[in-house]
């Protein structure tokens, strides 16, 4: 199956009259230690609690369907009540969520119809590199590159293959310092009985999730708002028997 790099466009900004405490402040940094930072590529644990409660956000316009938060909570997006029934419907790895994520509408109307969606299941340590394929593309105009995707131009070796993942970070470090150059993904194999229709990778694909090309179809359908999708398609095949 075919997936997408989602970008959501828009972050949450705390309301300007929301004061934490010292106490508070400490509990999100507690939870960006024990949750996020020491899993980077892996999978994490999956938090019993989640410290948005006296979080107040801050909406000017039209309330979209998903925004980023802070970097605290970068394994997740808060998302709508809309978006979340439609993300019941399709399979998504290991997550838990928060409800009522509070927030001022346009400065005066409190609401509490946001969701947090955290995803502690990261499929990157289950990538089966023996049969597995990642390209590298020139990227010197990065802008241009997120904006339309990788065209075949900027592509300059294609089906590279690699025995560990450290080879696999080794090579893109190269590539990024020597030749301005990165590494992509070309075709996965995921040592996964479940086809997911949101994958987290939480390495070369940074803090993004990629979704599948039926859920995207979905969303856009109907016509939910507060993302786009990046042209860095990805050929993923989930089989029990990768290893």
């Amino acid at each position: 199956m075919i997936y997408y790099q989602l970008e959501v466009k828009d972050f949450l900004k705390q309301y300007k009259n929301c004061k934490l405490t010292l106490e508070e402040m400490t509990r999100i940094r507690e939870f960006a230690s024990t949750y996020i930072d020491p899993y980077q590529g892996i999978s994490s644990k999956k938090p019993n609690d989640i410290p948005l409660q006296k979080i107040v956000y801050n909406v000017n316009v039209k309330p979209k369907d998903i925004y980023a938060l802070s970097s605290s909570f970068v394994r997740g997006n808060a998302i709508s009540n809309r978006l979340k029934e439609v993300f019941n419907d399709y399979n998504l790895p290991g997550h838990t969520e928060f409800e009522g994520i509070k927030y001022y509408y346009k400065n005066k109307n409190l609401r509490n119809d946001f969701n947090y969606l955290f995803i502690y299941e990261s499929v990157y340590d289950k990538i089966d590199l023996s049969r597995s394929t990642f390209y590298s593309y020139n990227y010197s105009d990065n802008i241009e590159v997120r904006k339309s995707g990788i065209k075949s131009e900027k592509i300059i070796d294609r089906n590279l293959k690699f025995k560990t993942k450290e080879e696999v970070k080794s090579y893109d470090t190269k590539l990024e310092k020597l030749y301005n150059q990165k590494l992509w993904f070309q075709s996965l194999v995921i040592a996964c009985e479940i086809e997911y229709d949101i994958v987290t990778l939480y390495n070369l694909a940074n803090r993004y999730w990629m979704i599948s090309e039926r859920l995207l179809d979905k969303m856009q359908k109907l016509k939910l708002t507060g993302f786009d999708f990046i042209e860095f398609p990805v050929n993923i095949k989930f089989r029990s028997d990768a290893g």
